[in-house]
């Protein structure tokens, strides 16, 4: 009698019901930002069956709003077995096992965090006759450099810097020109690894001609006394090194002459004025440049090059009538 009893506790503790929780976090084999049009699903490992799917949760506290995926399970026995199929456009599928056992119990609830998953980019291939074709990359890494093609990227006629900067996956341009990569602060933005009217972003992302520009690159830049405050035992950067964003320059532009003009006027006011002109001259040794703009029609920024409309941050409150020129060389 003793002995069914036991058995019978047994068999009553095994199938009770556990609380289950697991995330994901899919990612981007490169950037590493988070891919939230994944699909998240769990399968049956035995004949790999959809058994249910994961939910997208966005993260409270964060400065930069990021996202996971959970699933969840207030009637889960254990052990359990499943097969985790992660799913995005553009990138290749992955599996994933998922064991979840007894001895992960605590307080009636098992909390399982699988991390980061990294996708890779599907790489198209097509052969004929035994020659391969390859589609280009939008970016990789190469070390500790992030590096974009600019020409893979599709800009109306005229777009200036500001334009592709907006496309570059991970990167962010905010108000008053602030650029961020997968979250991080671009200190200041180089052209061809030199400074641009002393890094200041808004000079180039409102001046600079998109079609001139080969690839854009993020980076952490050591700084130019590193061979002396720091052991030559060192290498790379710092985790407190600043990031910047480094535009290369099109090898037919290496040496020339850049010039645009704009007028531009608003519905917002019956006198409106906005004049803004802006020249370069450069080499491979040298740079020259030229700017001023004036306005008095509250607004800061550059137009939207494919309506021609300003966009609605850079409408400011209040009287506000501005006129700032410049001037920058550099001579190597």
């Amino acid at each position: 009698l003793f002995f069914s009893i036991l058995l019978c506790l047994s068999v009553i503790a095994s199938a009770q019901k556990t609380d289950l929780s697991v995330t994901v976090d899919p990612v981007d084999a490169i950037t590493e930002s988070t891919l939230t049009e994944a699909r998240v699903s769990l399968l049956n490992p035995t004949d790999s069956t959809e058994v249910d799917t994961f939910r997208r949760l966005k993260i409270i506290g964060d400065m930069i709003p990021r996202y996971k995926f959970i699933y969840e399970n207030n009637q889960a026995t254990l052990p359990c077995k499943y097969i985790v199929r992660i799913k995005s456009e553009g990138y290749e599928t992955s599996y994933y096992n998922l064991n979840i056992l007894p001895s992960e119990e605590k307080h009636g609830e098992v909390i399982r965090d699988m991390g980061r998953v990294r996708l890779p980019r599907i790489m198209n291939r097509k052969l004929d006759e035994l020659v391969v074709s390859a589609t280009k990359i939008m970016m990789v890494m190469k070390g500790d450099t992030l590096v974009y093609d600019a020409t893979m990227f599709q800009l109306a006629e005229g777009s200036m810097l500001d334009e592709l900067v907006k496309q570059l996956p991970g990167v962010r341009l905010e108000k008053g020109g602030r650029i961020t990569v997968n979250g991080h602060f671009i200190s200041s933005l180089l052209v061809d690894g030199k400074d641009f009217f002393n890094g200041d972003p808004q000079v180039a992302l409102q001046n600079l001609p998109a079609y001139m520009v080969s690839k854009v690159k993020a980076y952490q830049k050591v700084p130019d006394n590193a061979y002396i405050t720091r052991s030559s035992e060192e290498k790379g950067p710092r985790i407190d090194d600043p990031w910047v964003l480094d535009v290369s320059l099109k090898r037919q532009y290496a040496k020339g002459y850049v010039a645009n003009a704009e007028l531009a006027h608003s519905v917002y006011q019956s006198k409106p004025m906005l004049a803004r002109l802006f020249g370069l001259r450069f080499t491979d040794k040298s740079r020259i440049a030229l700017y001023a703009t004036g306005n008095n029609i509250n607004m800061s920024g550059s137009p939207q090059t494919d309506s021609g409309n300003w966009d609605e941050y850079t409408r400011k409150q209040g009287e506000n009538k501005t006129a700032e020129a410049g001037a920058f060389y550099y001579i190597e």
